[in-house]
């Protein structure tokens, strides 16, 4: 049986990142590969992917060619895109002031509490939020999302 997840871009872009790769990562990442879970992100995840790319690019850590590799990655990640409406702009601010969080980081936490997902992040605000929700994990407790 597949799980749904959310995982932010300081997850996945352990994914495209050599010399942030770690343990947890690869083995989230062939987890996911293998059917275990499945992706569900909100849209702005697209784009912050695209970001970290982008300035690798820039830095010169990342050829063009290796570009065109990890594109193709982000495109077999089983993932289900979430967009957000324009009447859930409201709902992303109150969550962004309520919590501390940039809208970006409000996005994650709204997919996850409105699809009753884990959250996996390694983002220090999100990860602050734990004790009052507990859907909210670190990598390194990935292994029991259910």
């Amino acid at each position: 049986m597949t799980t749904a997840l959310v995982v932010d871009v300081c997850v996945s872009a352990a994914w495209m990142l050599p010399d942030e790769r770690s343990t947890l990562a690869d083995e989230l990442l062939q987890r996911i590969l293998a059917g275990e879970f499945r992706l569900v992100l909100p849209e702005i995840w697209q784009l912050e992917s695209l970001n970290v790319l982008r300035n690798l690019l820039v830095r010169r850590r990342l050829t063009l060619d290796e570009l065109e590799l990890a594109l193709d990655f982000l495109d077999q990640l089983p993932i289900e895109i979430v967009s957000t409406p324009a009447k859930d702009r409201r709902t992303l601010m109150r969550l962004a002031r309520e919590h501390g969080l940039t809208p970006y980081d409000a996005a994650y936490f709204h997919v996850a509490q409105s699809h009753g997902l884990h959250l996996l992040t390694a983002d220090q605000d999100l990860l602050r939020l734990r004790e009052q929700f507990p859907w909210i994990k670190g990598l390194h407790e990935f292994g029991a999302p259910a």
